[in-house]
């Protein structure tokens, strides 16, 4: 009773008095409250107040002692298990005491909708309920209902009529009515620190694209406050807007702590980005760092220096793992000189350019962790007149928009972002979906891909153009006679290297 006051904007008397008293309401008013709990497939059999003078009816005597009581709502069977009934026990005890209720009108049995509701006529200009959609395809409300809740149970004849009468009327289910009557929200919320940046751009639109056609909603989220503060801040949150699920952003999305809060919180929740277990979307940013610095040797760089990521990154550390073991599998320097810290801003890259730039020898080529340290690179190449790619090649790392910005545009490794959006939609629909009707399919597989732009110069000409690359410096390279390059060996062990998928 109180959700369905709070759906309507209404006080909780005023839907006792629907029930138990139609006749004290104005007939705008019964419409109001009548066309919401349509959308809700409760079936109600309260009169419509007869219009008089000042749009109300006048009271009518109280019922004699003898008379069966009040109509009350009659909750149909469509709503399926996952629906609420509506009931008139849920009024709150506190209600001041409330006229008698009159008698029902000569032979109208309060158990029965009388004839003239049975089958309601759509009203012009007003939005259409299920019972109006039920009456135009010649089937039940529970019919309807069941379609709207993607029932097994229906069959293939009664849908196609209801599709049908559906997309001639244009009829669109409300949203809120049906997350009251399912007890479940359609909102999703993505949440974040704020440090995600473009990242986050891209997860949303991956998102927003996977909800089309859909009765989703996006809410976005920060959660910004202090490590000791997030967990009231995310529960306060949950408990307020109920979202039926919520898509994590790293760094939030490895704390296990953000984790247990959405599952006390009954909501489930889809973790972008390495996770520890494995429990999250993500590419392989281990072996997609790995593959770009056997890339960089192929093209001839030996001295490859690494801007990493924040230390409490998972995925920074992996990362810094995949540069390890490339380095480690070519016998290549890669000791801790070459390996300058970052916490993925711009600034962080600029100051980590600067020391790196001092070295003797000097890094032929230097990856930063993500690109706005890249482009911090950049910046301190400018500083100290070193020119980008002649004589430094800088590579970012998540090919976000940044890239294609800077100047030169960087090289990148493009992590899937948008594709992880979308798939964590697809996740959270399937979580709500009945058994009987989900189809679950495991997660595809998420790769990692070089995006090269015009911030990498090679080293080698021969390797450059045996790699297929359709940059600058491969150009340069026609007709080059590849058999007779001193590289030959060089080349053929580039060919048995890990290489992007294509």
């Amino acid at each position: 009773m109180k959700e369905i006051a709070l759906l309507t904007g209404v006080s909780a008397q005023t839907i006792r008095r629907f029930f138990k008293e139609p006749a004290h309401l104005s007939e705008r008013m019964h419409r109001r409250l009548k066309a919401v709990l349509g959308e809700m497939g409760l079936a109600t059999i309260a009169r419509a107040p007869q219009v008089a003078g000042d749009d109300r009816e006048t009271a009518q005597p109280p019922a004699p002692a003898s008379a069966t009581g009040a109509c009350v709502a009659e909750v149909s069977p469509a709503c399926g298990p996952h629906e609420m009934a509506a009931s008139t026990d849920d009024a709150p005890s506190s209600l001041p005491p409330e006229p008698a209720t009159p008698p029902p009108a000569a032979g109208l049995d309060c158990a029965e909708s009388p004839p003239s509701q049975a089958r309601q006529t759509p009203r012009p200009g007003a939005p259409l309920t299920i019972a109006e959609i039920a009456d135009l395809a010649g089937v039940s409300t529970k019919t309807v209902s069941r379609y709207l809740n993607q029932s097994p149970l229906l069959s293939d004849t009664m849908r196609g009529r209801i599709e049908e009468v559906i997309a001639r009327t244009g009829f669109v289910p409300n949203a809120q009515a049906r997350a009251l009557a399912l007890r479940r929200n359609f909102l999703v919320a993505l949440i974040q620190d704020g440090r995600a940046g473009e990242i986050a751009q891209a997860v949303e639109a991956g998102m927003l694209e996977a909800m089309k056609e859909s009765e989703l909603a996006l809410v976005l989220h920060r959660l910004d406050t202090a490590p000791a503060e997030r967990d009231a801040n995310l529960r306060t949150f949950l408990l307020r807007h109920h979202p039926c699920g919520v898509v994590l952003l790293p760094p939030l999305s490895e704390e296990e702590a953000i984790a247990r809060c959405c599952a006390q919180a009954g909501t489930t929740a889809i973790r972008l980005g390495k996770v520890p277990g494995n429990a999250g979307l993500a590419a392989d940013d281990r072996a997609a760092m790995a593959s770009l610095v056997h890339w960089l040797v192929a093209s001839g760089h030996t001295r490859i220096a690494l801007v990493g990521g924040p230390e409490s990154s998972l995925s920074a550390r992996e990362r810094e793992l995949g540069y390890l073991d490339a380095m480690a599998d070519h016998g290549l320097d890669r000791g801790p000189a070459l390996i300058e810290p970052g916490d993925n801003s711009l600034a962080s890259g600029l100051a980590a350019g600067r020391v790196l730039l001092e070295l003797s020898p000097r890094p032929s080529a230097i990856i930063a962790c993500n690109d706005a340290m890249a482009a911090g690179l950049l910046q301190a190449a400018s500083e100290a007149a070193v020119p980008v790619p002649d004589t430094l090649s800088v590579i970012g790392f998540d090919d976000t928009p940044l890239a294609t910005m800077t100047c030169p545009p960087l090289t990148s490794v493009h992590v899937p972002w948008r594709a992880l959006g979308a798939e964590a939609i697809r996740q959270i629909r399937e979580s709500f979906t009945p058994p009987s009707v989900a189809v679950s399919d495991p997660a595809p597989a998420f790769e990692a891909r070089l995006v090269e732009r015009g911030s990498v110069q090679a080293l080698t000409r021969a390797l450059v153009s045996d790699a297929g690359l359709e940059g600058k410096s491969a150009r340069r390279t026609s007709g080059f006679d590849h058999a007779s390059s001193p590289f030959a060996p060089a080349i053929e062990t580039f060919a048995a290297l890990p290489k992007f998928p294509e």
